[in-house]
């Protein structure tokens, strides 16, 4: 039965390919080995990143923790009690001098209105705040609350409130505010030492409050510009050359403040070193491929010579090798090609004349004939041409049930058949083994026609036979295209595959499309 085209590589490029899958194993196992080298560093990564946000929670809830104790212990002095406010700001105004510069005490009340601030002397003016709505929850609610990062009326600086509601005589209607300096929360950043390129910040709402940047010695230097809205310089938009640059970031909730800390590194800062690792061994492996492939070269180019002095002989004697397929076991192109030679010889010898058994044209005569049509096709435009290839199904079975004085009986009766249907002007001829082909010319207008009408009466004469024989049959029939013996014979034997394909015993029509040979 034919074979489709198959892929034969040289001698030569064997030895190519041969060089480059041996160094496959080595490359397959570095490559390996530097992804869970990149997997082990990546996790030791997240791994100090997470324990770093961690630290960084824990400080700002401690921070703020603080200074909720030191409201919640004015709010429960003796002159809270009893409404005492002028003794309140004194006691306040001790308080927030000891913990900073920047750190200051103020009351509101319910309408957000200021009472005193301990920056500011006792009984100035000193407007309202616009955190009317966190006052409001923690008198209702009597838990405390932080507030976003905001312009401080009375210090004219970036603060953070955390306001605790009074008790006593002042109990849900007025609130302890600890003033925080934006400033200090950065300072609680920039004491942290991390790895060179990492990034910290505090987050509140997803809006960095606070943030820095390590410099080459691990140092955390600010980052906050400070401006409207509190909007940090944490997350990096690009990278020096315009591209956008990749984070890792780990975030940890800060108590129960609502804020968050998080640390990102930028990917350029561990992946530098292991892209340039993988680009040494990129490097070193191209070389050795490079050293291996040109010494294959060399060789394999020896080796076809010393094939060569035996193919020229073998040509010589065998002619054109594609007369002959190429055994399916061979796949080093020099080899084939000795064989076919050798090969062809021999089968245009037995193909040259008629076939004994089925007296019917064999492979060179009926291609001979069938050239014939050919010639007549493309001199006569108004001449189309069809070709079948016919495959017996079943055939195998009988020899193997029946014996082969059966199959050569099948044979013979097979040849009988077709001899009965075709035209007297018609080639039909046996291909080899239980293949026969069927050429016919007709007019373009007929030439389908006739064509299914002769597979139609094959298909249902060649069923008659018993023995449970049948045929799969492939027609090409060429209609506007220029008449080609091989090419139509070749779109033929593809479509009695799919005759096959589609359950045997019929057959598929194809019509030949090609413009030009």
């Amino acid at each position: 039965m034919a074979t489709h085209p198959r892929l034969l590589i040289g001698f030569r490029t064997w030895l190519m390919i041969l060089s480059v899958f041996s160094a496959l194993p080595m490359i397959a196992f570095s490559i390996t080995s530097l992804s869970y080298i990149a997997r082990g560093q990546y996790v030791l990564e997240a791994g100090q990143l997470r324990r770093a946000t961690t630290i960084l929670a824990h400080d700002l809830d401690g921070y703020f923790a603080a200074r909720e104790a030191m409201l919640r212990t004015l709010a429960a002095s003796d002159a809270a009690m009893r409404g005492d406010i002028d003794e309140l700001y004194r006691h306040a105004r001790r308080i927030a001098h000891k913990a900073s510069d920047q750190f200051a005490v103020a009351l509101v009340d319910r309408q957000g209105r200021i009472l005193f601030h301990t920056m500011e002397p006792y009984g100035d003016p000193l407007g309202e705040t616009r955190e009317t709505e966190q006052i409001a929850r923690v008198l209702a609610t009597g838990e405390p609350s932080v507030s976003p990062a905001y312009d401080g009326p009375v210090s004219r600086q970036r603060v953070v409130a955390l306001d605790v509601p009074m008790s006593g005589e002042m109990f849900q209607r007025y609130c302890l505010r600890a003033v925080i300096a934006v400033a200090d929360v950065e300072a609680l950043l920039v004491r942290k030492h991390l790895s060179p390129g990492w990034m910290a910040a505090y987050l509140d709402q997803d809006k960095p409050v606070a943030a820095a940047r390590a410099d080459d010695a691990g140092r955390l230097l600010a980052m906050t510009d400070g401006g409207e809205g509190g909007r940090g310089v944490f997350f990096p938009r690009a990278n020096g050359i315009g591209e956008e640059e990749l984070v890792e970031t780990a975030v940890a909730g800060v108590g129960t403040w609502g804020w968050r800390a998080a640390v990102s590194v930028p990917e350029s800062t561990f992946a530098r070193p292991l892209r340039a690792l993988l680009l040494r061994f990129v490097a070193a492996a191209a070389v050795c491929l490079g050293i291996g492939l040109v010494a294959s070269f060399y060789l394999a180019k020896r080796l076809g010579r010393e094939m060569g002095t035996l193919l020229e002989p073998a040509s010589a004697r065998g002619g054109e090798q594609r007369a002959c397929q190429i055994d399916p076991g061979i796949i080093i192109r020099e080899i084939g090609e000795v064989r076919a030679c050798l090969l062809a010889a021999r089968d245009r010898e037995e193909q040259a004349k008629i076939d004994s058994l089925t007296e019917l044209p064999g492979r060179a005569l009926f291609w001979e004939m069938a050239r014939e049509l050919e010639r007549q096709g493309r001199e006569n435009t108004d001449v189309g041409l069809a070709v079948m290839f016919i495959d017996l199904d079943g055939f195998k079975q009988i020899n193997d049930l029946h014996g082969h004085d059966r199959g050569d009986w099948v044979l013979r009766r097979t040849a009988e058949v077709l001899r009965d249907i075709v035209r007297d002007k018609d080639v039909v001829g046996r291909l080899g083994g239980d293949e026969f082909a069927v050429c016919l010319a007709a007019p373009v207008g007929q030439v389908q026609n006739a064509a299914a009408a002769i597979a139609e009466r094959v298909v249902a004469g060649i069923g008659g036979i018993g023995f449970g024989i049948g045929c799969s049959i492939g027609v090409s029939v060429c209609l506007a295209c220029t008449p080609s013996l091989s090419r139509a014979l070749a779109l033929a034997d593809q479509a009695m595959y799919e005759a096959k394909r589609l359950g045997k015993n019929r057959y598929v029509l194809r019509e030949d499309t090609t413009l030009e040979d």
